[in-house]
């Protein structure tokens, strides 16, 4: 989570930032809860510098200066945990970071036109980051793109012992980098330009015996473009993942889908493209070598204009990364990029999908921070409600909206559209997948936060935090990491 972090570029572009990281935290609970923040870059982390109370609902963001003041350190790791008030129990928390440049929002869930860039991307659970090895699915130097890898130890005495693996797109040959310790609470920062030559791409896997979490900041310095990622462990994923939003030329947006082949073995993966309305639009074919990675795009040009999802089959197991990107355009309204993960973990029946921040701009002018959230169900009937919630954790819909879902069909939620919530709202979403009689379903969403006030890239990608509804029914993880 940057606070006044600026990325430089040795091939001559002007340096990007500084950039500082928002954190919105939601309470995923029906009752008060205690959240305790930790910035672990601090030499004693074991403490909170910083806790605050949630209602039954509520969410709220805060730069890490209103948490920590001048304690806040550069770049630093923050991990944020949870209890419930009433009896001290492990309370379940979604999260995500949006990163700005150049100047601090006068509130912290905003971005304006004083904004130059924006990216962010969602927490990653304490629980999750321990399944070695993770892998970052795309990094990059083409184009004049550059990555920067950022490893955050979140163990709280021990150095961790970390090795990073880089995999070129194509090539087969692995570049093991010499093994790096990260001491407790501190970030080790991999400049791609510094080990791989300009013009490659591929995936970095990252192994360590330790609670290490990583993101990776593809920037475009010459054009103030950046994209996030976060690294997802290679035993936590299966065959079948799905791409709730992709584009092709919509708007003069577009797609690049990054795979990882997790197996020794050739990988064949299928991707299966639906229109909103469940029909098949398109399938691309794709042989992956053992290890290897490898992308399909789909650029403007190529087929009729197209919004929808797709869902993404392999023989073995893999992981995916979804890029959206607009390069082009007849407005001004350009170079915009972001990005998620394809997902496998959906809302079956009784189950839910969280959304932290949701916010809503102003449809006369076109600007403003506005989210859309799509919809996906990959199988069987689904009844989807949809709930959104303000700030103070009340409900901000007049009426309760459900729709249903028959297999592949997908739903636009857009802020824009909700008469109900007034300009500058914000607040959270959850999805739940209501049960039916004698039905299964699956359920996926991805969230979308843009802003053509920004200077240049305004664009943020979240995916969403399952959880099982009602809280009885599931022990939850203690605490929630951003790296």
């Amino acid at each position: 989570v940057p606070y006044g972090e600026v990325i430089s570029d040795p091939r001559g572009f002007p340096d990007s930032g500084p950039y500082y990281g928002l954190i919105t935290v939601q309470n995923l609970e029906s009752e008060q809860i205690r959240i305790f923040a930790f910035p672990v870059g601090a030499e004693v982390f074991t403490q909170a510098v910083s806790d605050f109370i949630l209602g039954p609902g509520e969410s709220r963001s805060y730069l890490p200066g209103s948490i920590f003041g001048e304690a806040a350190p550069l770049s630093s790791g923050i991990l944020v945990s949870a209890i419930k008030t009433a009896d001290d129990s492990p309370a379940r928390i979604s999260a995500v970071m949006r990163q700005v440049s150049a100047t601090i929002p006068d509130q912290a869930h905003e971005t304006t036109g004083a904004q130059i860039t924006v990216s962010g991307y969602t927490s990653l659970s304490y629980a999750g980051i321990a399944a070695s090895p993770r892998v970052v699915p795309i990094a990059q130097t083409n184009s004049n793109w550059n990555t920067l890898i950022r490893v955050t130890n979140f163990e709280p005495q021990d150095t961790a012992f970390v090795t990073m693996t880089l995999r070129p797109h194509g090539n087969g040959n692995w570049e093991q980098l010499p093994s790096v310790n990260i001491p407790a609470g501190q970030t080790h920062t991999l400049n791609m330009l510094d080990v791989v030559p300009e013009g490659w791409i591929g995936s970095v896997n990252i192994t360590s015996g330790s609670h290490v979490g990583a993101v990776a900041e593809r920037v475009k310095n010459e054009t103030n473009m950046l994209m996030i990622n976060t690294s997802r462990s290679a035993v936590q994923t299966n065959q079948v993942q799905v791409a709730p939003l992709v584009f092709r030329n919509w708007n003069h947006w577009n797609t690049g889908i990054s795979i990882v082949n997790l197996d020794s073995l050739p990988n064949d993966i299928t991707v299966t493209y639906y229109s909103p309305e469940g029909g098949t639009v398109h399938v691309d074919e794709i042989t992956i070598p053992g290890w290897d990675m490898d992308f399909i795009y789909m650029p403007a040009g190529q087929g009729q204009p197209f919004v929808g999802s797709a869902a993404i089959e392999g023989e073995s197991t893999f992981i995916a990364t979804v890029d959206e990107v607009k390069y082009f355009g007849e407005d001004g309204d350009t170079g915009h990029a972001m990005s998620y993960h394809a997902d496998y973990l959906q809302a079956g029946p009784g189950q839910s999908l969280a959304i932290p921040l949701f916010r809503k701009g102003d449809p006369q002018t076109g600007g403003g921070d506005t989210s859309g959230v799509q919809i996906f169900n990959l199988f069987g009937q689904a009844a989807v409600r949809i709930r959104v919630i303000d700030s103070t954790g009340q409900s901000a819909l007049s009426e309760p909206l459900v729709i249903n879902l028959g297999p592949h069909e997908g739903y636009t939620f857009y802020s824009m559209e909700q008469d109900d919530l007034p300009i500058d709202f914000t607040g959270s979403v959850v999805i739940q997948n209501l049960p039916l009689e004698d039905q299964n379903s699956a359920v996926f969403a991805v969230s979308n936060l843009v802003n053509y006030d920004v200077q240049f890239d305004g664009s943020s990608a979240f995916n969403t935090r399952w959880y099982v509804t009602p809280p009885t029914e599931i022990a939850p993880p203690p605490v929630i990491i951003m790296p």
